[in-house]
C-alpha cells in the first residue's frame, strides 16, 4: 500500500526496498496478493524490513544450502518473499521444492491474482 517492494534482483546485489514503480517499465508481470488480514500483513512487512534487507543474492539457496535458515545471509527473488511469509506460518511454495519460483507462488493457495500485464490471459500456458 505504501508503494514499496522488497526485492532480490540479481547476482552481485543485495536485497533492498525499492519503489513499486519499477513495474511501470516491465514488459510483463503478475501481481499477487496474500490472502491474509491487515494485521498479519503489517507483521510480515516489519519482519522483512528488519531481517531480509541487505541479504546477498544467491540463486542456489535451497539447493546448495538450506532453504530455511534461522538467520538468513543469502536469498533470491522468490526465496525472499517466501521467507517473509513462512515466518508467519504461510508456505507460499506450492510444490515444496528447494527453489521457490514465481510459478510456485502463483499456484499457492495463500495467494490471489490482483493484476496481469503483458501476458496471455490463459495463464495456464505460462508454465
Amino acid at each position: 500500500d505504501a508503494g514499496y517492494i522488497l526485492e532480490a534482483v540479481k547476482a552481485g546485489w543485495v536485497s533492498e526496498i525499492s519503489s513499486a514503480t519499477t513495474f511501470n517499465t516491465r514488459a510483463n508481470f503478475i501481481l499477487l496478493r496474500p490472502k491474509i488480514d491487515a494485521v498479519v500483513k503489517r507483521q510480515v512487512v516489519e519482519y522483512a524490513r528488519k531481517n531480509l534487507v541487505g541479504l546477498q543474492y544467491d540463486l542456489t539457496v535451497g539447493v546448495l544450502s538450506k532453504k530455511y535458515q534461522e538467520e538468513p545471509k543469502k536469498s533470491h527473488c522468490g526465496h525472499i518473499v517466501w521467507r517473509a511469509y513462512k515466518e508467519f506460518g504461510m508456505d507460499i511454495d506450492s510444490d515444496g521444492g528447494g527453489i521457490v519460483t514465481p510459478e510456485d507462488m502463483y499456484n499457492s493457495e495463500y495467494m490471489e491474482i490482483v493484476q496481469v500485464f503483458g501476458l496471455d490471459l490463459n495463464l495456464d500456458k505460462l508454465w
